[in-house]
């Protein structure tokens, strides 16, 4: 399998984000950089997100996604409904993994059972 893309704000924030600028006040600078990321479904509107996610799945021709959340991470959790439908509708397997921290044997043995059947 490929990673073609994530939705996790925190990774790509580091790798995509704007460079900072060391002109003028830095605190603000790091702000600006770090808001100019992903949008995020804690500060965010849902719809916008997954209408962008929508066209990026269609765009780079996806053929499955794994859906990863932290374990109590709610804003993720009331995000995957709308996932699995649109999902759904597009005809796209999805497997939800959470992530507990004790659980790497298990997930592994998800995702590969995932990628057998994709």
């Amino acid at each position: 399998m490929n990673i073609v893309g994530d939705r996790l704000p925190e990774s790509r924030r580091l790798i995509f984000a704007p460079e900072v600028s060391p002109e003028g006040d830095i605190y603000e600078n790091i702000a600006k950089s770090l808001l100019a990321g992903l949008p995020s479904p804690s500060q965010d509107a849902f719809a916008e997100i997954l209408k962008a996610d929508r066209d990026e799945l269609l765009q780079k021709q996806v053929q499955g996604v794994i859906f990863l959340t932290q374990k109590y991470c709610e804003p993720y959790d009331y995000l995957f409904p709308s996932y699995k439908r649109m999902l759904d509708e597009l005809q796209i397997p999805v497997l939800r993994v959470t992530e507990t921290g004790s659980s790497a044997k298990n997930a592994a043995l998800a995702i590969e059972t995932f990628a057998d059947l994709l």
